[in-house]
């Protein structure tokens, strides 16, 4: 088996193609997996062998999953606010009553956005294992796990990286991958129960009430806030991992 010559960056851009969507719907385009296959065409270059090419399309086929993940990610968190702004539109404000469809709406966009979230990381997972470690993991926690053990000092900055987001209980990190305290939240919503969200008064004498999360061992948080943080830090791993493979094939 040959490298498909057919692959190009448009395979990714297409993802975000929005022309047979008439409901106004525009998601912004991100780069990270795109940004891997330079990476990926660099460990694997064309026309050395059969062996090699399939190495390449392999991970390709990754870094255009990885993509998709995220983009779902994506559009579960602009429905998110398209449905909670809905519900909220029917609603008095200083005594919203969270059930029905309404509930279930926002549910699935929130829980959405996680399980994606944590799915675009698990896939992620194969690319940058085989770049960083010259095999391939199939969980994130797992690479993260093979990342502590590894001596050269290249990771050195990454390992510091991964410690401060564990360090922040309601890091992104820590919300996707667990901690040695509790299952990461993503496990809770696919094994256990819902993300639990109410409406509080957010100021004391407010006329209005806010959405919250609620999660263990916290105060609850604006959900808007959260999800907000969240999409910030989980970049943030992204970009890490990926400076981490730059380091890595051009060292």
């Amino acid at each position: 088996m040959s490298r498909n010559n057919w692959r190009s960056d448009s395979d990714f851009e297409m993802i975000y193609d929005d022309w047979m969507v008439t409901s106004g719907e525009k998601i912004n385009p991100i780069i990270f997996a795109k940004e891997l296959v330079t990476y990926i065409d660099q460990k694997y270059p064309q026309n050395i062998s059969d062996k090699i090419d399939d190495s390449y399309n392999h991970l390709y086929d990754k870094a255009l999953a990885m993509q998709q993940k995220l983009a779902m990610m994506q559009y579960a968190i602009h429905n998110y606010h398209l449905a909670k702004t809905d519900f909220e539109s029917t609603q008095n404000m200083t005594i919203p009553a969270l059930y029905g469809m309404g509930k279930t709406k926002i549910l699935f966009y929130v829980e959405s956005a996680i399980v994606f979230a944590r799915n675009s990381l698990d896939v992620s997972a194969c690319i940058y294992s085989d770049i960083l470690l010259n095999h391939r993991e199939d969980s994130f926690n797992e690479l993260c796990k093979k990342i502590d053990k590894k001596e050269d000092n290249i990771f050195d900055d990454f390992k510091a990286k991964k410690s401060s987001w564990q360090e922040d209980g309601l890091s992104a990190f820590n919300l996707l991958c667990g901690t040695s305290k509790g299952r990461a939240l993503r496990d809770i919503i696919i094994h256990q129960t819902n993300v639990n969200i109410k409406y509080y008064e957010y100021k004391e004498n407010s006329e209005h009430e806010k959405l919250f999360i609620i999660l263990k061992d916290f105060e609850p948080i604006d959900l808007d806030l959260f999800i907000n943080l969240f999409t910030i830090e989980l970049y943030d791993i992204l970009n890490e991992c990926n400076a981490l493979c730059k380091k890595i094939v051009n060292k």
